[in-house]
């Protein structure tokens, strides 16, 4: 068995050392949060923040998190006046069409989907969707 010291840093910033037999740190803080400093440049407050910011710098984050929150569940519902650009390379156009494309490239799309309608029509009625020569 090894023997460790706890690299731990306690809140006035100095390193815990306690000797211990486990990797990650003696008992009292092997099962704590790990803090890190703030990323926000000249800020060095510890936190634990899933964003890597202290609280005061990381309200940006959560709203802007929130934000796309709300206007994917505002596209899911179908009623949405959000304009996305056309999947298309190349092709900048915005649209608000199911397929993400504009009407020029979703053609292929309801088209495809017309074909799939029609032959599902012919299986309902008993044929078998395909047709012999």
């Amino acid at each position: 068995m090894a023997f460790y010291r706890c690299p731990y840093i306690l809140r006035t910033g100095k390193v815990c050392n306690r000797g211990c037999y486990h990797p990650d740190g003696c008992y009292v803080h092997r099962d704590s949060p790990i803090h890190i400093p703030c990323k926000e440049y000249c800020c060095s407050e510890l936190n634990r923040s899933k964003y890597g910011y202290c609280d005061l710098h990381a309200r940006k984050h959560c709203k802007k998190k929130q934000y796309h929150q709300k206007k994917l569940e505002k596209m899911a519902q179908g009623d949405s006046p959000i304009l996305i650009p056309c999947k298309k390379y190349g092709c900048s156009e915005l649209n608000r069409s199911k397929y993400g494309y504009c009407d020029l490239h979703a053609r292929k799309h309801r088209k495809k989907k017309q074909y799939h309608q029609k032959k599902l029509e012919k299986m309902a009625q008993g044929g078998t969707g395909m047709e012999e020569n």
